[in-house]
Protein backbone atom coordinates (compact mmCIF):
# COMPACT_ATOMS: atom_id res chain seq x y z
CA UNK A 1 0.00 0.00 0.00
CA UNK A 2 2.86 2.38 0.66
CA UNK A 3 4.48 1.43 -2.92
CA UNK A 4 0.84 2.39 -4.24
CA UNK A 5 1.10 5.78 -2.45
CA UNK A 6 4.35 6.42 -3.55
CA UNK A 7 3.77 6.07 -6.79
CA UNK A 8 0.67 7.99 -7.03
CA UNK A 9 2.04 11.10 -5.22
CA UNK A 10 5.24 10.90 -8.26
CA UNK A 11 2.65 11.01 -10.71
CA UNK A 12 0.62 13.33 -9.21
CA UNK A 13 4.16 15.48 -9.06
CA UNK A 14 4.84 14.63 -12.59
CA UNK A 15 1.58 15.72 -13.70
CA UNK A 16 1.63 19.17 -12.13
CA UNK A 17 4.93 19.88 -14.51
CA UNK A 18 6.58 21.82 -11.63
CA UNK A 19 10.11 21.39 -11.03
CA UNK A 20 10.12 22.58 -7.52
CA UNK A 21 7.22 20.04 -6.63
CA UNK A 22 9.53 17.38 -8.35
CA UNK A 23 11.46 15.15 -5.45
CA UNK A 24 14.35 13.12 -6.35
CA UNK A 25 12.65 9.72 -4.78
CA UNK A 26 8.94 10.40 -6.77
CA UNK A 27 11.03 10.17 -10.31
CA UNK A 28 13.31 7.51 -9.33
CA UNK A 29 9.98 5.66 -8.18
CA UNK A 30 8.25 6.42 -11.37
CA UNK A 31 11.48 5.93 -13.89
CA UNK A 32 14.49 4.03 -12.14
CA UNK A 33 16.50 4.94 -15.29
CA UNK A 34 16.73 8.70 -14.73
CA UNK A 35 18.83 10.90 -16.85
CA UNK A 36 21.41 13.01 -15.86
CA UNK A 37 20.06 15.68 -16.90
CA UNK A 38 16.85 15.00 -15.52
CA UNK A 39 18.60 14.09 -12.32
CA UNK A 40 19.80 17.76 -12.78
CA UNK A 41 16.69 19.10 -13.39
CA UNK A 42 15.77 18.38 -9.35
CA UNK A 43 18.03 20.84 -8.51
CA UNK A 44 16.90 23.70 -10.52
CA UNK A 45 15.83 26.81 -8.55
CA UNK A 46 13.01 28.50 -10.12
CA UNK A 47 14.33 31.18 -12.36
CA UNK A 48 13.44 35.28 -10.95
CA UNK A 49 11.05 37.41 -13.55
CA UNK A 50 14.04 39.66 -14.65
CA UNK A 51 16.21 36.26 -15.67
CA UNK A 52 13.57 35.11 -17.74
CA UNK A 53 13.05 38.06 -19.37
CA UNK A 54 16.44 38.23 -20.29
CA UNK A 55 16.61 35.24 -21.44
CA UNK A 56 13.35 35.69 -23.50
CA UNK A 57 14.89 39.17 -25.41
CA UNK A 58 18.12 37.43 -26.07
CA UNK A 59 17.07 33.96 -27.25
CA UNK A 60 14.29 35.39 -28.97
CA UNK A 61 16.73 37.78 -30.42
CA UNK A 62 18.73 34.87 -31.94
CA UNK A 63 15.46 33.20 -32.95
CA UNK A 64 14.14 36.45 -35.37
CA UNK A 65 17.82 36.87 -36.48
CA UNK A 66 17.81 33.41 -37.64
CA UNK A 67 14.32 33.22 -39.46
CA UNK A 68 14.40 36.79 -40.93
CA UNK A 69 18.03 36.71 -42.02
CA UNK A 70 17.72 33.23 -43.78
CA UNK A 71 14.61 34.62 -45.23
CA UNK A 72 16.70 37.95 -46.56
CA UNK A 73 19.30 35.15 -47.88
CA UNK A 74 16.88 33.03 -49.81
CA UNK A 75 14.94 36.01 -51.39
CA UNK A 76 18.13 37.84 -52.57
CA UNK A 77 19.32 35.52 -54.33
CA UNK A 78 15.71 34.54 -56.12
CA UNK A 79 15.02 38.28 -56.65
CA UNK A 80 18.13 39.95 -57.58
CA UNK A 81 20.15 39.49 -61.06
CA UNK A 82 23.87 39.28 -59.96
CA UNK A 83 22.81 36.65 -57.01
CA UNK A 84 20.92 34.55 -59.42
CA UNK A 85 24.23 32.11 -60.47
CA UNK A 86 24.22 28.28 -60.02
CA UNK A 87 26.85 28.69 -56.93
CA UNK A 88 24.29 30.59 -54.85
CA UNK A 89 21.96 27.34 -55.23
CA UNK A 90 23.91 26.05 -52.29
CA UNK A 91 24.01 29.34 -50.58
CA UNK A 92 20.42 29.07 -50.46
CA UNK A 93 20.22 25.39 -49.58
CA UNK A 94 21.90 26.06 -46.88
CA UNK A 95 20.24 29.36 -45.72
CA UNK A 96 16.94 27.19 -46.23
CA UNK A 97 18.20 24.85 -43.36
CA UNK A 98 19.02 27.25 -41.36
CA UNK A 99 15.17 28.93 -41.85
CA UNK A 100 13.66 25.32 -40.63
CA UNK A 101 16.63 25.05 -37.39
CA UNK A 102 14.95 29.05 -36.89
CA UNK A 103 11.18 27.89 -37.22
CA UNK A 104 10.49 24.14 -36.15
CA UNK A 105 13.67 23.73 -33.76
CA UNK A 106 14.26 27.29 -31.78
CA UNK A 107 10.46 27.91 -30.72
CA UNK A 108 10.66 24.67 -28.85
CA UNK A 109 13.89 25.00 -27.58
CA UNK A 110 12.76 28.42 -26.14
CA UNK A 111 10.13 27.17 -24.25
CA UNK A 112 11.43 24.63 -23.03
CA UNK A 113 14.37 27.00 -21.35
CA UNK A 114 11.67 29.17 -20.23
CA UNK A 115 10.05 26.56 -18.51
CA UNK A 116 12.68 24.58 -17.52
CA UNK A 117 11.17 21.28 -18.37
CA UNK A 118 9.72 20.10 -21.44
CA UNK A 119 6.10 21.28 -21.49
CA UNK A 120 4.89 19.23 -25.08
CA UNK A 121 4.11 15.70 -25.14
CA UNK A 122 6.40 12.74 -26.17
CA UNK A 123 5.63 12.22 -29.84
CA UNK A 124 5.90 15.63 -30.27
CA UNK A 125 9.62 15.40 -28.26
CA UNK A 126 10.47 12.93 -30.71
CA UNK A 127 9.90 14.71 -33.77
CA UNK A 128 11.61 17.70 -32.33
CA UNK A 129 15.07 15.84 -31.76
CA UNK A 130 14.45 13.93 -35.15
CA UNK A 131 14.20 17.46 -36.70
CA UNK A 132 16.55 19.19 -34.57
CA UNK A 133 19.23 16.87 -35.37
CA UNK A 134 18.38 16.37 -38.99
CA UNK A 135 18.35 20.67 -40.33
CA UNK A 136 21.51 21.01 -38.24
CA UNK A 137 23.16 18.31 -40.20
CA UNK A 138 21.72 19.41 -43.09
CA UNK A 139 23.55 22.42 -42.51
CA UNK A 140 26.73 21.34 -41.90
CA UNK A 141 26.60 19.36 -44.87
CA UNK A 142 25.92 21.95 -46.78
CA UNK A 143 29.19 23.69 -45.65
CA UNK A 144 31.02 20.63 -47.10
CA UNK A 145 28.98 20.97 -50.34
CA UNK A 146 30.38 24.95 -50.81
CA UNK A 147 33.72 24.00 -49.77
CA UNK A 148 33.87 21.28 -52.30
CA UNK A 149 32.21 24.07 -55.08
CA UNK A 150 34.98 26.28 -54.11
CA UNK A 151 38.17 24.15 -54.26
CA UNK A 152 37.23 22.74 -57.89
CA UNK A 153 36.12 26.40 -58.67
CA UNK A 154 39.43 27.25 -57.42
CA UNK A 155 42.09 24.91 -58.28
CA UNK A 156 40.63 24.07 -62.08
CA UNK A 157 38.48 26.98 -62.93
CA UNK A 158 38.05 26.37 -66.76
CA UNK A 159 36.91 23.03 -66.87
CA UNK A 160 34.88 23.01 -63.68
CA UNK A 161 33.18 26.78 -64.79
CA UNK A 162 31.72 24.21 -67.69
CA UNK A 163 30.85 21.36 -65.01
CA UNK A 164 29.34 23.86 -63.07
CA UNK A 165 25.72 23.31 -64.19
CA UNK A 166 21.96 24.24 -62.05
CA UNK A 167 21.54 20.08 -63.06
CA UNK A 168 24.82 19.35 -60.86
CA UNK A 169 23.88 21.58 -57.94
CA UNK A 170 20.69 20.37 -57.54
CA UNK A 171 21.97 16.69 -57.67
CA UNK A 172 24.33 17.96 -54.70
CA UNK A 173 21.87 19.57 -52.86
CA UNK A 174 19.63 16.67 -53.10
CA UNK A 175 22.30 14.28 -51.30
CA UNK A 176 23.05 16.90 -48.66
CA UNK A 177 19.30 16.86 -47.60
CA UNK A 178 18.99 12.86 -48.05
CA UNK A 179 22.64 11.88 -46.12
CA UNK A 180 21.77 13.69 -42.77
CA UNK A 181 18.37 10.85 -42.28
CA UNK A 182 21.27 8.50 -41.48
CA UNK A 183 21.59 10.18 -38.63
CA UNK A 184 18.22 11.53 -37.42
CA UNK A 185 16.13 8.64 -38.92
CA UNK A 186 17.51 5.74 -36.17
CA UNK A 187 16.49 6.77 -33.23
CA UNK A 188 12.88 6.80 -34.16
CA UNK A 189 13.16 2.83 -35.17
CA UNK A 190 14.84 1.83 -31.56
CA UNK A 191 18.78 3.11 -31.59
CA UNK A 192 18.08 5.56 -28.46
CA UNK A 193 17.61 5.76 -24.70
CA UNK A 194 14.75 7.94 -24.19
CA UNK A 195 12.97 6.02 -21.53
CA UNK A 196 12.06 8.82 -19.58
CA UNK A 197 12.64 11.71 -21.42
CA UNK A 198 9.26 13.51 -20.96
CA UNK A 199 10.26 15.88 -18.53
CA UNK A 200 13.60 17.17 -20.27
CA UNK A 201 13.45 16.16 -24.03
CA UNK A 202 17.07 15.82 -23.85
CA UNK A 203 19.34 14.55 -27.27
CA UNK A 204 19.97 11.04 -26.99
CA UNK A 205 23.15 9.90 -25.46
CA UNK A 206 23.15 5.71 -26.15
CA UNK A 207 26.78 5.33 -26.87
CA UNK A 208 26.66 3.86 -29.67
CA UNK A 209 24.81 5.86 -31.29
CA UNK A 210 26.55 9.14 -29.60
CA UNK A 211 29.27 8.23 -31.57
CA UNK A 212 28.20 7.34 -34.55
CA UNK A 213 26.20 10.53 -34.94
CA UNK A 214 28.98 12.97 -33.89
CA UNK A 215 31.31 11.66 -36.17
CA UNK A 216 28.49 12.03 -39.31
CA UNK A 217 27.15 15.20 -38.35
CA UNK A 218 30.42 17.05 -37.20
CA UNK A 219 33.44 15.59 -37.11
CA UNK A 220 33.55 14.06 -40.48
CA UNK A 221 32.35 16.94 -42.76
CA UNK A 222 35.34 18.99 -40.61
CA UNK A 223 37.90 16.48 -41.39
CA UNK A 224 36.21 17.00 -45.26
CA UNK A 225 36.29 20.69 -44.96
CA UNK A 226 39.49 20.76 -43.39
CA UNK A 227 40.99 19.52 -45.94
CA UNK A 228 39.34 21.37 -48.74
CA UNK A 229 40.45 24.56 -47.14
CA UNK A 230 44.03 23.65 -47.14
CA UNK A 231 43.63 22.97 -50.85
CA UNK A 232 42.31 25.84 -51.15
CA UNK A 233 44.49 28.33 -49.59
CA UNK A 234 47.68 26.21 -51.60
CA UNK A 235 45.47 26.62 -55.18
CA UNK A 236 45.23 30.50 -54.01
CA UNK A 237 48.80 30.69 -53.61
CA UNK A 238 49.93 28.88 -56.95
CA UNK A 239 48.01 31.26 -58.69
CA UNK A 240 48.74 33.93 -56.83
CA UNK A 241 52.11 33.25 -57.59
CA UNK A 242 51.35 32.33 -61.42
CA UNK A 243 49.99 35.72 -61.98
CA UNK A 244 52.46 37.73 -60.47
CA UNK A 245 55.41 35.89 -62.16
CA UNK A 246 53.02 36.50 -65.52
CA UNK A 247 52.76 40.10 -65.31
CA UNK A 248 56.53 40.89 -63.68
CA UNK A 249 57.59 39.46 -67.22
CA UNK A 250 55.44 41.69 -68.84
CA UNK A 251 56.49 44.93 -67.18
CA UNK A 252 60.34 43.98 -67.78
CA UNK A 253 60.42 42.60 -71.47
CA UNK A 254 58.05 44.55 -73.33
CA UNK A 255 59.55 42.94 -76.81
CA UNK A 256 58.06 39.97 -77.17
CA UNK A 257 59.58 37.63 -80.41
CA UNK A 258 58.67 34.28 -81.42
CA UNK A 259 62.04 32.62 -83.61
CA UNK A 260 62.29 29.38 -84.86
CA UNK A 261 64.77 27.30 -83.84
CA UNK A 262 67.47 26.54 -87.17
CA UNK A 263 70.78 25.12 -86.94
CA UNK A 264 73.63 27.25 -87.87
CA UNK A 265 75.33 25.13 -90.07
CA UNK A 266 71.88 24.11 -92.04
CA UNK A 267 71.81 24.52 -96.00
CA UNK A 268 68.86 26.99 -95.70
CA UNK A 269 69.65 29.28 -92.85
CA UNK A 270 68.91 31.91 -94.78
CA UNK A 271 65.40 31.05 -94.22
CA UNK A 272 65.05 32.17 -91.25
CA UNK A 273 61.39 33.42 -90.13
CA UNK A 274 61.27 35.91 -88.05
CA UNK A 275 58.15 38.15 -86.25
CA UNK A 276 58.75 40.81 -84.23
CA UNK A 277 56.64 43.20 -81.63
CA UNK A 278 57.67 46.22 -80.02
CA UNK A 279 55.71 47.99 -78.00
CA UNK A 280 57.93 50.38 -77.23
CA UNK A 281 58.27 51.20 -81.09
CA UNK A 282 54.98 52.67 -82.80
CA UNK A 283 56.09 50.08 -85.97
CA UNK A 284 56.25 45.97 -85.99
CA UNK A 285 57.80 44.27 -88.77
CA UNK A 286 57.73 41.20 -90.17
CA UNK A 287 60.81 39.92 -92.70
CA UNK A 288 60.56 37.29 -94.63
CA UNK A 289 64.22 36.24 -96.35
CA UNK A 290 63.72 33.59 -98.93
CA UNK A 291 66.96 33.53 -100.92
CA UNK A 292 67.89 36.64 -100.32
CA UNK A 293 64.89 38.46 -101.46
CA UNK A 294 63.02 40.44 -99.08
CA UNK A 295 59.77 41.75 -97.89
CA UNK A 296 58.08 43.46 -94.83
CA UNK A 297 54.87 44.16 -93.97
CA UNK A 298 54.17 47.57 -92.01
CA UNK A 299 51.92 47.24 -89.19
CA UNK A 300 50.07 50.54 -87.85
CA UNK A 301 50.62 51.54 -84.04
CA UNK A 302 46.91 51.12 -83.63
CA UNK A 303 47.38 47.10 -84.12
CA UNK A 304 49.97 46.83 -81.82
CA UNK A 305 48.23 48.69 -79.49
CA UNK A 306 44.94 46.48 -79.62
CA UNK A 307 46.91 43.47 -79.25
CA UNK A 308 48.62 44.60 -76.16
CA UNK A 309 45.01 46.20 -74.93
CA UNK A 310 43.72 42.44 -76.08
CA UNK A 311 45.93 40.82 -73.93
CA UNK A 312 46.10 43.17 -70.94
CA UNK A 313 41.78 42.89 -71.13
CA UNK A 314 42.31 39.02 -71.00
CA UNK A 315 44.59 38.75 -67.86
CA UNK A 316 42.39 41.64 -66.38
CA UNK A 317 39.30 39.42 -66.71
CA UNK A 318 41.18 36.49 -65.39
CA UNK A 319 42.51 38.12 -62.13
CA UNK A 320 38.98 39.51 -61.31
CA UNK A 321 37.48 35.91 -62.06
CA UNK A 322 40.00 34.47 -59.81
CA UNK A 323 39.53 37.10 -56.86
CA UNK A 324 36.05 36.96 -56.90
CA UNK A 325 36.24 32.93 -56.19
CA UNK A 326 39.57 34.17 -53.70
CA UNK A 327 37.12 36.28 -51.71
CA UNK A 328 34.22 33.55 -51.52
CA UNK A 329 36.40 31.01 -50.56
CA UNK A 330 38.29 33.52 -47.98
CA UNK A 331 33.89 34.17 -46.90
CA UNK A 332 33.22 30.40 -46.60
CA UNK A 333 36.34 30.07 -44.84
CA UNK A 334 35.38 32.52 -41.99
CA UNK A 335 31.78 30.90 -42.42
CA UNK A 336 33.58 27.46 -41.17
CA UNK A 337 35.43 28.72 -38.45
CA UNK A 338 32.10 30.08 -37.25
CA UNK A 339 30.18 26.58 -37.41
CA UNK A 340 33.51 25.22 -35.55
CA UNK A 341 33.37 27.90 -33.18
CA UNK A 342 29.64 26.89 -32.38
CA UNK A 343 29.01 23.69 -32.49
CA UNK A 344 32.64 21.99 -31.34
CA UNK A 345 31.59 22.59 -27.58
CA UNK A 346 28.19 20.50 -28.06
CA UNK A 347 29.97 17.65 -29.76
CA UNK A 348 32.31 17.57 -27.40
CA UNK A 349 29.53 17.19 -24.34
CA UNK A 350 27.33 14.96 -26.68
CA UNK A 351 29.82 11.97 -26.12
CA UNK A 352 31.30 12.87 -22.80
CA UNK A 353 27.39 12.76 -21.14
CA UNK A 354 27.20 9.34 -23.27
CA UNK A 355 30.17 7.36 -22.23
CA UNK A 356 29.85 9.21 -18.31
CA UNK A 357 26.38 8.80 -17.22
CA UNK A 358 27.30 8.68 -13.47
CA UNK A 359 29.10 11.89 -13.57
CA UNK A 360 27.98 15.20 -12.17
CA UNK A 361 25.31 16.51 -14.27
CA UNK A 362 25.88 19.20 -16.26
CA UNK A 363 24.50 22.60 -14.74
CA UNK A 364 20.98 23.29 -16.78
CA UNK A 365 22.12 26.80 -17.77
CA UNK A 366 25.75 25.74 -18.99
CA UNK A 367 23.74 22.98 -21.27
CA UNK A 368 21.46 24.90 -22.62
CA UNK A 369 24.12 27.51 -23.48
CA UNK A 370 25.84 25.22 -25.30
CA UNK A 371 23.09 23.97 -27.44
CA UNK A 372 22.34 27.35 -28.46
CA UNK A 373 25.67 28.59 -29.38
CA UNK A 374 25.09 25.70 -32.08
CA UNK A 375 21.57 27.19 -32.93
CA UNK A 376 23.57 30.40 -32.74
CA UNK A 377 25.40 29.39 -35.57
CA UNK A 378 22.00 29.71 -38.04
CA UNK A 379 21.99 33.03 -37.20
CA UNK A 380 25.37 34.30 -37.96
CA UNK A 381 25.71 33.15 -41.28
CA UNK A 382 23.31 36.09 -43.64
CA UNK A 383 25.21 38.45 -41.28
CA UNK A 384 28.22 37.46 -42.64
CA UNK A 385 27.16 37.42 -46.13
CA UNK A 386 25.90 41.21 -45.52
CA UNK A 387 28.86 42.20 -44.03
CA UNK A 388 31.61 40.61 -46.41
CA UNK A 389 29.50 40.53 -49.88
CA UNK A 390 28.32 43.46 -51.53
CA UNK A 391 25.86 41.60 -53.60
CA UNK A 392 24.27 40.71 -50.78
CA UNK A 393 24.44 44.11 -49.14
CA UNK A 394 22.45 45.68 -52.30
CA UNK A 395 20.18 43.06 -52.36
CA UNK A 396 19.00 43.66 -48.59
CA UNK A 397 18.90 47.22 -49.01
CA UNK A 398 16.80 46.33 -51.78
CA UNK A 399 14.55 44.03 -50.24
CA UNK A 400 14.33 46.48 -47.51
CA UNK A 401 13.46 49.24 -49.70
CA UNK A 402 10.49 47.43 -51.22
CA UNK A 403 9.24 46.51 -47.73
CA UNK A 404 9.35 49.82 -46.02
CA UNK A 405 7.77 51.81 -49.26
CA UNK A 406 10.81 53.70 -49.71
CA UNK A 407 12.02 52.24 -53.25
Amino acid sequence: MADYTEVNIAEAALHTLNPANITEAALLTVNPALSISEAALLNIEPAPVWEILVTIFFLGLITLFTVFGNVFVILSILIYEPLRIVPNSLIASLAASDLLVGILVLPFSLATIINQHWVFSLQLCKVWLTLDVHFCTVSIWNLCAIALDRYQAISNPKDYRQKRTLTRSICTIVIVWVLPLLVSLPPLFGWNNWDGIALTCDYNTEVAYAFYSVTLSFYLPLMIMTILYYKISKSIKLHGKSKFEILTHGDRHSKISIVPEVAAEEEHASKRKSVMLNSENKRGSISLSPKGKRGSIILSHGTLTNTRRTYHNTDHRQRISLSKETRAAWILGFITAMFVFCWLPFFIMLPVLAICPSCSPVPFKLYNFIVWLGFFNSAVNPVIYTIFNDDFKKAFTNILNKVTGKD
